[in-house]
């Protein structure tokens, strides 16, 4: 089995260095030159859980970094899914799977830039949620905190997950099959735990406030909006037909050790706590977890006509308070449809 690994931070390194002690062949792409000319003299470093410093082959050539691959692992952001699939789009073949760790509706826009250029047979899968808790250290450096003990994998077409869970079972015994992308997309627990502390804490972040994102971050009346707009992300799932999961359910599959409540999950897990709130509102929560998470929630309940006013509010004021419209961005549901992705 061959790997290109579609992004070079700190969830890619930790993916390259996996493969590693896995003796998995791969080639690292990276869109930033300055970033694959240190990796290919230093190579990588994770430290952590899995402790690996190797050299690398590592390309800016995107081309080149898919040649004879037999898996394309994208792992980027959500706001480089579209860019990402324009640029497979011209070189991908039909024998090749293009895997995205965390889907946040990659799949959907993937397969929009796919569909453009004629190429509607590959087959594109997508996770329900990140499988490497990794934090940055330097460009080529990360230290992973932990891997989940499982994750939802779905595909399109919808069949083609059987194959792809029994290809990998050896890397990744951790997927879990499920029906379809809609359900990997919308049933992600980050953007839900996520933008509520952000929201609730905003001044403390923009004054530059060190503060221990979940411990200290997550309130009881934070958690009781987390619990609210998760309620309305359900919402959402029964009126689309689509199987929803509830944020507890989601985190408490990800370790050994499951809590009765939202609160207790955010509280009590020791890989939680290590981690502190962004001193930046330059940050994945913003670019990623609110347009392509939340963002995403509150477009497909007005195209739904569907009334979710906690999530309305969370999306309007963190968009007031920067300044930016965050509906703007993500998936906009124009051409979209349930039935095209069951």
């Amino acid at each position: 089995m061959k790997f290109a690994i579609i992004g070079a931070g700190n969830t890619g390194v930790a993916m390259a260095g996996h493969l590693t002690t896995l003796n998995q062949q791969f080639r690292l792409y990276d869109r930033n030159k300055q970033k694959v000319e240190k990796i290919k003299k230093e190579g990588i470093v994770l430290k952590g859980v899995l402790e690996v410093e190797t050299d690398v082959e590592i390309t800016d050539d995107i081309e080149f970094a898919i040649e004879g691959a037999d898996y394309i692992m994208v792992m980027t952001t959500a706001n480089g899914h579209r860019e990402i699939g324009e640029q497979l789009a011209k070189y991908v073949t039909d024998s090749q799977v293009i895997l995205i760790f965390n889907g946040n509706w990659g799949a959907v826009e993937i397969k929009e830039e796919l569909k453009k250029a004629g190429k509607d047979k590959i087959v594109i899968a997508e996770t329900g949620a990140q499988i490497y808790i990794s934090a940055h250290i330097e460009p080529g450096q990360a230290e992973l905190m932990t891997i989940k003990k499982a994750i939802d994998i779905a595909s399109i077409p919808s069949d083609a997950v059987d194959r792809i869970t029994e290809e990998l079972k050896d890397i990744y015994p951790q997927f879990n099959a499920v029906s379809n992308v809609l359900e990997t997309s919308i049933n992600n627990s980050n953007p839900t735990y996520h933008l509520p502390i952000v929201l609730f804490n905003a001044a403390r972040i923009d004054a530059k406030q060190p503060f221990k994102f979940y411990g200290e971050g997550a309130s009881e009346k934070v958690v009781r909006y987390t619990e609210k707009i998760d309620e309305e992300r359900m919402k959402i799932c029964d009126n689309l037909g689509i199987k929803g999961v509830r944020a507890l359910d989601i985190i408490n599959s990800f370790w050994d050790v499951k809590h009765d409540n939202i609160y207790d999950t955010m509280h009590l897990n020791p890989v939680y706590n290590k981690g502190y709130a962004p001193l930046t509102f330059e940050h994945r929560y913003l670019s990623e977890d609110l347009p392509y998470g939340i963002g995403s929630l509150v477009k497909l309940a007005h195209k739904y006509d569907l009334e979710v006013p906690y999530l309305e509010n969370l999306v309007t004021s963190l968009s007031l308070f920067l300044g930016r419209d965050f509906l703007e961005i993500g998936p906009d549901f124009k051409n979209f449809s349930v039935e095209d992705y069951l």
